[in-house]
């Protein structure tokens, strides 16, 4: 595959698309806010593979302390294969950063046949991630066309964690 993008430059975009985040946080957490209202989880799932499975790694100890409940990073499979208890409480989390992730889309499915609520979470508009979920939280940090992901890991984490602030409220 051949990259067009700076990942270098990318670097050097990162406290801008934070500060992006912070000003918009109440526009990007409106549809999210609207689907827990009235159903608090009762634990967390943060789905994701490759560079998103690690800002779920890095965001999940935050969200647990604020939150005070389990949040689990997990593989797109081994959610599917190892999670056996019943999760109708659980809110489960997507995360594709161009939201065409065909295991993390299998996995919300299996979730909200389940009965999960489920967010879909994305940097992407439009990709086929967006159909699936009950919700979309997307990670506004624009395009990121280099093999590396640099600006979309770390802002897929500060979003995650920014939300898991704005629901312990």
């Amino acid at each position: 595959m051949i990259y067009y993008g700076d990942a270098g430059q990318y670097v050097k975009e990162t406290p801008s698309v934070f500060r992006k985040i912070l000003f918009e946080k109440n526009h990007i957490f409106l549809p999210c806010t609207e689907l827990i209202k009235d159903k608090r989880p009762s634990n967390i799932y943060l789905v994701g593979s490759g560079s998103s499975y690690y800002s779920a790694q890095l965001a999940a100890p935050f969200l647990k302390k604020f939150l005070g409940i389990p949040v689990v990073a997990v593989s797109p499979i081994n959610f599917m294969e190892e999670m056996e208890q019943d999760l109708k409480q659980a809110l489960v989390c997507g995360i594709s950063q161009q939201g065409t992730s065909t295991g993390v889309i299998r996995a919300i499915d299996y979730a909200k046949k389940r009965g999960c609520q489920v967010l879909a979470c994305t940097g992407e508009y439009n990709t086929e991630i967006v159909h699936h979920g009950d919700a979309v939280l997307y990670v506004e940090c624009g395009i990121e066309d280099a093999g590396a992901t640099t600006k979309g890991y770390t802002a897929t984490a500060f979003t995650l964690i920014l939300f898991g602030m704005h629901m312990a409220k």
